[in-house]
C-alpha cells in the first residue's frame, strides 16, 4: 500500500518508493583453487575472482579485498557458501571474521565438515544473523586438509552476501530543494521606504531564492533575493513609488534551503 512520511516543511522524508534495503553480494567468476591444504585462506579477489553482484548502496561490496562493509548500524543477515570438489581426504571449513582478515581472529560464524564422502561435491554453507556498527567489514576465510589443491567452485560460484534486516534505509536523492516557510512582522515610519527582516535561512554558502509578500495595507511588495552569506534581508516597501504608510506588515517568507 502507497504511503509517504513527511518533514516539517512538507516535503517528502520517506515513502515506498524512495526506500533502500542495503543489500551486498558478491559471486566468483571461474575457478576458485585453495591451494594451502592444511591452512585457512582469505577468499580475496585474487583467489575467487569476485564480480559485484548486487550492491543496493554502492559501498558495501569490496570485490579486490573480498570484504563486505557495512553501510549503517543495524542486524545484517550474513551468508556463504562454497561447493568443494569430490575428495575424501581431510577437513572442511568456513569462517567469516570481523575487521580481520586473519584466519581465528574475530570471528563471527563458522561451519565445518568433518567426515568426507569419496565420490560426492561437499558443499558448505553459513548463515547468521550479526549486529554490526557502520564501517565494520566481514571478510570469508575457507580451509581444507586435502593434501592439494581443491577446488572450490566445483559445481556452483562461491557467494558471499549481507542483507540489512531491522529496518530500510530512507534514499535521500541529492540536490533536491527544500521549503521552509514562515511570517515577519515589520514596521515602517511614515518617512521610511525600506526596513531589514532576519530571515532564519541557514543557508551556508549556498545561493538560495526568498520571496516575500503582505496581507494587507496600501504598501505591497514582492521580491526575489539571493541570500548568500547574509543574516537579514532589506525589504523596501512600495505604494506607486511613494513611501509606505505608517504600521506594521506581516510578511509570508518562502526559503527554498
Amino acid at each position: 500500500m502507497p504511503w509517504t512520511v513527511y518533514d516539517k516543511f512538507g516535503n517528502t522524508k520517506q515513502s515506498a518508493a524512495n526506500v533502500t534495503t542495503p543489500i551486498g553480494m558478491m559471486t566468483s567468476s571461474g575457478t576458485v583453487n585453495h591451494a594451502s591444504s592444511g591452512s585457512w585462506v582469505q577468499l580475496t579477489g585474487a583467489v575467487a575472482a569476485w564480480l559485484n553482484t548486487t550492491d543496493t548502496v554502492g559501498t558495501i561490496v569490496d570485490t579486490t579485498n573480498g570484504k563486505l562493509t557495512a553501510p549503517y548500524t543495524g542486524r545484517y543477515q550474513v551468508s556463504a557458501t562454497v561447493h568443494f570438489a569430490a575428495n575424501a581426504t581431510g577437513l572442511r571449513g568456513l569462517q567469516v571474521n570481523k575487521n580481520s582478515v586473519a584466519a581465528n581472529t574475530n570471528t563471527v560464524a563458522e561451519t565445518s565438515l568433518t567426515s568426507m564422502t569419496t565420490g560426492i561435491n561437499h558443499d558448505m554453507t553459513l548463515s547468521d544473523v550479526l549486529m554490526l556498527n557502520q564501517g565494520d567489514y566481514l571478510s570469508l576465510l575457507a580451509y581444507q586438509s586435502s593434501g592439494g589443491t581443491l577446488n572450490m567452485a566445483s559445481a556452483l560460484p562461491v557467494t558471499f552476501s549481507m542483507v540489512k534486516i531491522d529496518g530500510a534505509i530512507p534514499y535521500a536523492p541529492p540536490n533536491l530543494p527544500r521549503m521552509a516557510y514562515g511570517t515577519s512582522t515589520i514596521t515602517f515610519t511614515a518617512s521610511a521606504t525600506s526596513n531589514t527582516v532576519a530571515v532564519p535561512h541557514g543557508l551556508g554558502s549556498t545561493p538560495t531564492a526568498v520571496l516575500f509578500g503582505v496581507d494587507s495595507g496600501t504598501a505591497w511588495l514582492m521580491m526575489q533575493v539571493n541570500t548568500k552569506d547574509a543574516t537579514n534581508i532589506n525589504v523596501t516597501g512600495h505604494d506607486t513609488g511613494n513611501a509606505t504608510r505608517t504600521g506594521s506588515q506581516t510578511f509570508y517568507w518562502m526559503a527554498i534551503l
